[in-house]
């Protein structure tokens, strides 16, 4: 068994969520992508703002480089970039007042990923 595996049957239906918060734990036979789009989709009314904020952040040539990032690897592109990139990313949202409370989430990489997408569609 993986160890992605152990973690979610051992701890993830274990996991209780605190008042008002979505109960973002995987379901039977979901895997990451599903699970992270089933959470965005959540939250149609709040995107524009956060989208927005990112446009006028990321400089044209980092959109750019994204852009042909996705383009060679749509489902898994941003991977490679989630901890020293990534963790810019959201810190970033959480200083602009986009972080889990605004959301309200647990965790901004349910999210993040898919702010960048839509922020850098032409």
């Amino acid at each position: 068994m993986g160890l992605f595996n152990f973690f979610r049957k051992n701890y993830l239906p274990k996991v209780s969520c605190e008042e008002g918060r979505i109960a973002n734990a995987l379901r039977p036979g979901e895997g990451l992508l599903a699970f992270h789009q089933r959470i965005y989709a959540q939250y149609a009314d709040r995107k524009a703002p956060a989208v927005e904020m990112l446009r006028n952040e990321l400089a044209d040539s980092v959109k750019d480089e994204i852009r042909a990032a996705i383009a060679a690897d749509p489902s898994h592109w941003a991977a490679p970039y989630h901890f020293f990139w990534g963790m810019g990313i959201r810190n970033l949202l959480r200083e602009k007042g986009f972080g889990e409370d605004y959301w309200p989430i647990w965790n901004l990489d349910d999210i993040y990923v898919m702010l960048v997408e839509d922020a850098v569609r032409q």
